[in-house]
């Protein structure tokens, strides 16, 4: 196939990008998507694992909101009595508007982080379809309309290099290259919320919702709801992709940027590292469940259920699919122009404040091992949501 010009392949990037980054629901199909295509970039499983979760915490917000109405006597049928009463206790100390905050503080993290991305997994496509050229492609990613940090630039040219001599890694899990590469990725994704999102005064991205809360207070919300804690089904077994078990990670400091690189770096250790079998049973599951809507009953139809009267008390718990879709109207809209209320910047992103290399620690980040706390292995019925009054 002829090389069709670097003008051709940029719209087609920025195509991809604006498509992919509507909503959860598209950027964690796209990042499946890659791992299946080039496993040996295994940040992308990673991504995608952890891009189910914040469609499962997003989901959970709108049944948040559901019983918000329940409190206020607009949901029909009403309820009354002991369930009423622990609705009240957990709920009446946060609006509407603060669920609306946690929920845009999620969206517009990921946001930023496949924003930034996706070129950069574009372009390793490209390179591999197109290796004469190599340097154009990736040289392409350092001026507008991408701007990608001269960091993981750097990192992306090493990397190719290196798989390219090498097969493209068919035993990715036992190359130090592509755990150094991975490293990279997280160090870079969490850079690009640090000073747009989770330390903004301006709250430029975020907008009227981060004026509503801040991000320490979202974050402690998100705690006090076990939105904290990160879900990673196991495939029974590789002959059966059901998952009766979760590994279970509780993220602590997320206000801290070197704290949000090192649970990056002890997932990947964690997930894909401790054993063949849990990688391949982790992988497994992923691989055989590709759809995803952000319902919690893509891992577990058991305990939490699609249908809206499961919203009352009794039996499976309510779990919408986190966009509207043809079957559901209990989930999030689906528009981008509702989702992102920062549209604009898809076209005219922030500058990055502070490049990676501005960072002090970056060689620590780089060079340290990770030093995984233990996923705690539980039933999937242990996976019980704990709520805590809002003081």
């Amino acid at each position: 196939m002829s090389w069709p010009g670097i003008e051709t392949v940029k719209e087609k990037i920025l195509s991809k990008r604006y498509l992919g980054n509507l909503n959860n629901v598209t950027r964690t199909y796209y990042y499946l998507k890659v791992y299946k295509k080039h496993p040996e970039l295994a940040w992308s499983l990673l991504a995608h694992l952890v891009s189910r979760n914040a469609g499962y915490q997003m989901s959970d917000l709108k049944r948040f909101e559901n019983w918000k109405k329940i409190i206020s006597g607009a949901a029909v049928p009403p309820i009354t009595g002991p369930f009423l009463n622990i609705l009240k206790e957990v709920f009446d100390y946060i609006s509407t508007n603060e669920i609306e905050a946690i929920f845009a503080f999620l969206e517009t993290g990921n946001f930023l982080i496949y924003h930034d991305v996706c070129p950069q997994l574009e372009a390793y496509e490209w390179a591999k379809q197109y290796p004469d050229h190599v340097d154009e492609l990736f040289d392409m990613l350092l001026d507008q309309p991408f701007n990608i940090d001269e960091f993981i630039w750097e990192s992306w040219k090493k990397f190719f290099h290196e798989a390219e001599t090498n097969s493209w890694f068919p035993n990715w899990w036992l190359v130090p290259e592509v755990e150094a590469h991975s490293y990279a990725l997280i160090i870079n994704e969490q850079n690009q919320i640090e000073d747009r999102l989770v330390h903004d005064p301006h709250n430029r991205y975020i907008g009227k919702f981060g004026t509503v809360l801040g991000p320490q207070r979202i974050i402690e919300l998100m705690g006090r709801f076990g939105q904290t804690k990160l879900l990673f089904p196991v495939a029974n077994s590789l002959s059966d992709s059901s998952a009766d078990n979760l590994l279970i990670y509780t993220v602590d400091d997320f206000l801290y940027l070197g704290s949000r690189i090192d649970t990056g770096k002890n997932l990947f250790a964690g997930l894909f590292k401790k054993t063949d079998l849990q990688r391949r049973c982790v992988e497994f599951w992923a691989l055989s469940h590709p759809v995803h809507m952000g319902t919690r009953t893509d891992y577990n139809p058991v305990n939490y259920s699609t249908d809206y009267s499961a919203l009352w008390p009794g039996g499976q718990t309510f779990s919408p699919p986190v966009i509207k879709t043809t079957t559901s109207e209990h989930g999030w809209p689906r528009l981008p122009g509702k989702t992102h209320r920062y549209a604009h910047l898809h076209s005219k992103p922030i500058k990055l404040p502070v490049p990676v290399m501005g960072r002090s620690e970056v060689y620590s980040w780089l060079s340290s091992p990770a030093s995984p706390k233990p996923l705690e292995l539980k039933p999937r019925s242990a996976q019980d949501e704990i709520f805590e009054p809002i003081k």
